[in-house]
């Protein structure tokens, strides 16, 4: 499921509402630009860095600035209950 939110996947039955919009006849370069703006991912399964770099990442790759990377990631995490992992790392 989580797939599909993120634009991986596609569904073949329903229909998935982004922001109001419906997505059943999203292109390639319309899925391209959600997940660039809208979703970020954070792979577990390999090249794990720190919790906090592996959030900073995906926001690196859109050219935000490292102070507002840092910033947005911090707050995300604390958000989610994170913040005494932040600076966990792999084993």
């Amino acid at each position: 499921m989580l797939n599909v939110i993120g634009g991986l996947d596609h569904y073949d039955k329903g229909d998935l509402i982004i922001n109001g919009k419906s997505t059943k006849n999203f292109k390639e370069t319309d899925w391209d630009a959600y997940r660039n703006n809208s979703v970020g991912f954070i792979f577990q399964n390999y090249n794990l860095l720190s919790i906090i770099a592996n959030v900073e990442l995906g926001m690196n790759l859109s050219g935000v600035g490292k102070k507002e990377r840092h910033e947005k990631a911090i707050a995300a995490l604390t958000k989610g209950g994170l913040e005494e992992h932040i600076n966990k790392r792999p084993n």
